[in-house]
C-alpha cells in the first residue's frame, strides 16, 4: 500500500493536547480503522501528536479512493472540524508534487 492520507487536527489543549482530547481523537482513529477494514479501501496505521497537532495515518492503494471513503465520516465528526487532510500519492516520505491539502470547513 503506497498511498497515504494524513488527517491533521489542530489540538485545542496545548502543544500536547489534553488527555481527554487525545483519547477522543484516538477513538476517531479507531473508528476509521474499523470502517476501513469493512470497506476495503485501506487501513488505519496509527497516529502521533505533539507540537499542537494530532495526525491520523491512513494507507491504501489509492489515496483518492481512500479519502473518498472516509470523507463523510470526517465531515460528520465534530472533533476533527478545522482539520486538514493531505493525500500523498506514492511514498509519503518523498511527496514531491504529490500532496493535495484539503481544508475542512466547520459545519
Amino acid at each position: 500500500m503506497d498511498d497515504c492520507v494524513k488527517i491533521i487536527v489542530p489540538l485545542k489543549g496545548g502543544p500536547m493536547g489534553s488527555p481527554d482530547e487525545i483519547a477522543a481523537l484516538m477513538a476517531v482513529g479507531d473508528r476509521l480503522g474499523v470502517f476501513l477494514e469493512g470497506d476495503g479501501s485501506g487501513e488505519f496505521d496509527g497516529d502521533e501528536y505533539g507540537e499542537g497537532t494530532f495526525v491520523i495515518y491512513l494507507y491504501g492503494p489509492d489515496a483518492d479512493r481512500l479519502f473518498a471513503a472516509v470523507e463523510p465520516m470526517l465531515r460528520a465528526e465534530p472533533l476533527v472540524q478545522g482539520c486538514r487532510a493531505v493525500k500523498c500519492h506514492g511514498d509519503p516520505a518523498h511527496p514531491e508534487g504529490r500532496e493535495i491539502v484539503l481544508p475542512f470547513l466547520s459545519t
